[in-house]
């Protein structure tokens, strides 16, 4: 009887969700709050991959309120899945959104890779940092602020996750990380992306992974 309204659940009440992305930014916006929240009513983590298509859908929309809901949402149901569905559905989920056309899809999954990798499997992290890598460097100003953004993050997790052998010569940090900061520090970056890297926080953070861990 439980499963059955598991199953009810998710068959009326995620096809409703699916089918009001079109409607306006606060609708988008409450749902997309509402979402992470579901998580028991359809069934637990077990079954929480019924809530990834509609929040793929919220991950892309324009509105960055929305965008920012979906993400603390899909971060939620992401915690909650078990390890062989996190490492199917969801890091598939993540690859899509970081390779569509539309720049607020891929906007949305640089700040859900860089916070997935640690859970990545060994071949999955190099995949999914090349896609992190191409966002730093994506045409789209926008997309590579965020990256920008994401990118002290990916640093400590790849450091946590390999070692202080990431941050050796020919390591993950050394080939791939610190030429991205190096960039994205640069004078041809627009001002918005160069200023991530100017206050305190994000300096010292800077400093700490990718400088001073080298020594």
């Amino acid at each position: 009887m439980i499963l059955n309204k598991y199953e009810s659940n998710v068959k009326e009440l995620l096809p409703f969700v699916t089918d009001g992305t079109d409607d306006e930014d606060e609708v988008l916006l409450a749902i997309a709050n509402s979402l992470g929240k579901l998580i028991p009513l359809v069934g637990g983590g077990n079954h929480a991959q019924s809530l990834l298509p509609p929040l793929e859908l919220l991950l892309t929309v324009e509105e960055s309120s929305v965008r920012d809901a979906a993400t603390a949402s899909t971060l939620l149901v992401a915690a909650a899945l078990p390890d062989e569905t996190f490492h199917s559905k969801y890091v598939t989920m993540l690859a899509r959104l970081a390779q569509k056309e539309w720049f607020t899809a891929r906007i949305s999954s640089s700040g859900l890779i860089a916070d997935a990798y640690p859970r990545l499997g060994p071949m999955q992290q190099k995949e999914h940092l090349v896609l992190f890598s191409e966002l730093c460097q994506d045409d789209t100003p926008m997309v590579r602020r965020v990256a920008a953004q994401s990118l002290g993050k990916m640093v400590g997790n790849v450091v946590r996750t390999a070692g202080r052998q990431s941050l050796e010569e020919g390591g993950v940090v050394t080939t791939i990380l610190i030429p991205l900061y190096e960039t994205l520090s640069s004078n041809e970056q627009p001002v918005s992306i160069n200023l991530l890297f100017c206050s305190p926080i994000d300096k010292s953070m800077a400093l700490r992974y990718l400088h001073g861990e080298r020594i």
